[in-house]
């Protein structure tokens, strides 16, 4: 009987400790990410990645024209 008792208690034991461990890991992460996004702040950098849209034209002209419009003189054409 009192060998029961001793296994329950170290298995009670180990999962306390199991579970102190993996709080103890998940708050160290989270100040980790909180500190870095504060930091990004604070220098001006966006803690979130935004893409910027795309600023560069390309232009040309087509030779095929359109409907509608004068087959043989084609029209210039800009792309974003």
């Amino acid at each position: 009987m009192v060998v029961v008792v001793v296994v329950v208690v170290v298995v009670v034991v180990v999962v306390v400790v199991v579970v102190v461990v993996v709080v103890v890991v998940v708050v160290v992460v989270a100040v980790i990410v909180l500190v870095v996004m504060v930091s990004q702040i604070a220098i001006g950098i966006s803690p979130i990645s935004v893409v910027a849209p795309c600023k560069a034209w390309v232009c040309g002209h087509s030779f095929a024209g359109i409907a509608g419009a004068n087959p043989t003189e084609g029209m210039d054409v800009c792309l974003l």
